[in-house]
């Protein structure tokens, strides 16, 4: 399943993570890891170290793994969320029909 991780590293532990040279690290294991679809980093409306990974979770339980990894490898908070591209969605309408005769009124 596509999944798009959004995650926030809080200032001081980013700092550290810097200064420390792990920050850099930490990103290219996780990347290596996720070999996500799609990256893109930011800074949040608080000003954070924010990011948004795309990716293929293979199994629910390898959300554990991933949050874990967000969470030990970048101090960060992480929330995941499932998501579509334009063909996931038409593929989805293509099977309203048969919901709108089961449920529809």
């Amino acid at each position: 399943m596509r999944m798009m991780a959004r995650f926030t590293i809080p200032t001081e532990s980013g700092n550290e993570l810097i200064k420390s040279g792990k920050l850099n690290d930490s990103f290219e294991k996780l990347m290596a890891d996720l070999k996500p679809e799609a990256a893109y980093f930011f800074p949040d409306v608080n000003g954070l170290r924010s990011g948004l990974v795309f990716f293929d979770l293979g199994s629910s339980s390898d959300i554990v793994k991933v949050v874990e990894s967000f969470a030990l490898g970048l101090g960060a908070q992480c929330r995941l969320q499932p998501v579509m591209t334009a063909e996931d969605i038409q593929q989805g309408f293509g099977a309203l029909q048969g919901v709108i005769e089961r449920f529809g009124s």
